[in-house]
C-alpha cells in the first residue's frame, strides 16, 4: 500500500510540475516579449513588434503595444521629415533667420546669418544676442519685440564684416499654451536694392539736368533772336550756330538714352558676322581725324594686321567709337592715343590707351555708371553726355566680353577689352 501511495504521489507531483511549468511559460514568455519590445521602443527602435497571437488579456496588451509602436514609428517619421524640410528651407534661404529665446539667447541660425554677420553658427548658438549680433540697433529691436510681444519691422545698417543695409522683420514665438517663448528674426539684405534706388534717383536728376542745359540755351538764344537780334547778320549766325550745336547735343543725348535702354532690356538684335577689328579702328580714326589733327595728337594704329572675330559689327563699332572718342577728347594737345589688337587661340584683346588727364583711383569703380563724370566741366565742354562708357560696358557684357581699366591721374588711361572666341 505504501509503495502504491508513493508511486501515485510521485506521478502526481511530476504531472503537476509539468502542467505548472507549461502554464508559467505561457504567461512569462509573452510578458518577456512585451518587455523586450518596450525596451526597444525606449531605445528608438520603433520597428520592433510583439510576435504573439492570442485573444486573452495578454494578447490584447500585445496588440496595444504593437499599435503604440506603429503609431510612434509613423509620428517619428513625420517629425523627421518635417525637420528635414525645415532644415532644407533654412539652409537654402537667402534671408537670414535667427531664433532668440525668452532668456535672450540665440538657439537657431541659418547659413545666411553666418554670411551676413561674418560669424560661424557654432559661435552664435547659445550666446546672448547682444554679444553675438555685434549691432546695438538689432539687439535693441529684439529686446523690444520680446518685451512687447508685437511684430516689428526695422531697417538697420551693419558695418561688420562689411557695410550692409538690412530689412529686419521680428515676430514673437508663441507656444501651444499661448506663452511667449522667444523671437523669430528674419534679415533681408536690401543693400543692392537701395543702391539701385539711389542710382535711379540720380539718373532721373541727371537726365533732367542734362536735358535742361541745352533746352535752356536753345530757348534763350531763340528768344534773343525774336527780340531783334536777327537784324545783326553776324550775331544771328553765331546764335544759330549755337542753337544747332545744342540741338545736336540734345539729339545725341536722347539717342544714347534710348540706345542704353534697349541694351539694358536686351532688345537689340545681334547680327553675328566676321568682323575685321583693324578696319573698324581705321574707320573710327578717319571720323576723328579732324579733331586729332586740330589737337596735334599722335594716333598709333594696331601693329598686328587683319585681326578678325565673329561678332556684331555695329556693337563693336560703337564700343571702339566711344573709347577712342574719349581718348581723343581727354588727351591734351601733343599727346598720344594708341590702339593695339591681338589674338590668340582663346581670346581677342583690344587695348585703347592714351596719355590724357587720367582718372583718380577713387573714381575708377564708378566710371561705367550712367551720367557719372570725373570732371563734369571738361566733360560738358568736350560734348560728352556721360553715357558713353555705360553703353560700352553693357555692349561688352552682351558680347560675353570683359573690360578692365588702368589709369593714373595726370598720366593717362588704358582700357583693356577681352572677347572669348568660343562665345
Amino acid at each position: 500500500m505504501w509503495y502504491s501511495l508513493l508511486t501515485g504521489l510521485l506521478v502526481t507531483v511530476l504531472i503537476g510540475s509539468l502542467i505548472s511549468a507549461r502554464i508559467a511559460s505561457s504567461i512569462t514568455k509573452p510578458i518577456e516579449e512585451i518587455t523586450r519590445v518596450a525596451r526597444n521602443i525606449t531605445q528608438r527602435q520603433y520597428e520592433s513588434r510583439v510576435r504573439l497571437k492570442a485573444s486573452d488579456e495578454i494578447g490584447q496588451l500585445a496588440s496595444a503595444i504593437n499599435f503604440m509602436a506603429s503609431s510612434l514609428e509613423q509620428q517619428m517619421y513625420e517629425i523627421s521629415e518635417n525637420q528635414q524640410r525645415l532644415s532644407g528651407v533654412l539652409t537654402n534661404m537667402t534671408s537670414g533667420v535667427i531664433f532668440v529665446t525668452e532668456s535672450r539667447r540665440i538657439m537657431l541660425v541659418n547659413p545666411a546669418v553666418e554670411k551676413l554677420l561674418g560669424t560661424a553658427g557654432q559661435d552664435l548658438v547659445g550666446k546672448l544676442h547682444i554679444e553675438a549680433g555685434k549691432n546695438f540697433v538689432l539687439s535693441q529691436s529684439i529686446d523690444k519685440c520680446i518685451d512687447t510681444g508685437e511684430k516689428m519691422r526695422e531697417e538697420i545698417h551693419i558695418y561688420y564684416p562689411e557695410e550692409r543695409i538690412l530689412d529686419v522683420n521680428l515676430a514673437p514665438y508663441i507656444n501651444f499654451k499661448g506663452e511667449k517663448k522667444g523671437v523669430v528674426t528674419v534679415l533681408h539684405d536690401i543693400t543692392e536694392i537701395r543702391r539701385l534706388e539711389k542710382m535711379r534717383s540720380e539718373f532721373v536728376a541727371n537726365v533732367s539736368h542734362e536735358l535742361r542745359t541745352p533746352i535752356t540755351s536753345i530757348k534763350g538764344f531763340t528768344e534773343t533772336l525774336l527780340d531783334g537780334a536777327m537784324q545783326d547778320e553776324e550775331l544771328c549766325r553765331n546764335f544759330l550756330q549755337i542753337i544747332s550745336e545744342e540741338s545736336e547735343r540734345l539729339f545725341r543725348l536722347i539717342r544714347e538714352i534710348l540706345d542704353l535702354s534697349k541694351i539694358e532690356q536686351k532688345r537689340i538684335v545681334m547680327n553675328m558676322t566676321e568682323v575685321n577689328i583693324n578696319k573698324l579702328v581705321e574707320g573710327t580714326a578717319s571720323l576723328l581725324q579732324e579733331q586729332i589733327q586740330r589737337k596735334g595728337l599722335r594716333f598709333i594704329m594696331p601693329t598686328v594686321k587683319d585681326v578678325t572675330m565673329v561678332s556684331d559689327r555695329d556693337c563693336m563699332n560703337q564700343i571702339l567709337l566711344n573709347l577712342i572718342t574719349n581718348a581723343v577728347s581727354y588727351t591734351p594737345e601733343g599727346g598720344t592715343v594708341k590702339v593695339e589688337v591681338s589674338k590668340d587661340e582663346q581670346n581677342v584683346t583690344i587695348v585703347v590707351a592714351d596719355t590724357g588727364i587720367g582718372i583718380p583711383e577713387g573714381d575708377i569703380s564708378r566710371i561705367f555708371e550712367r551720367f557719372y563724370r570725373v570732371d563734369k566741366a571738361r566733360s560738358r565742354d568736350s560734348g560728352g553726355t556721360g553715357l558713353g562708357l555705360a553703353i560700352v560696358k553693357h555692349l561688352v557684357d552682351a558680347l560675353h566680353g570683359e573690360i578692365a581699366v588702368q589709369s593714373e591721374e595726370g598720366k593717362g588711361t588704358t582700357f583693356i577689352l577681352v572677347f572669348p572666341l568660343d562665345k
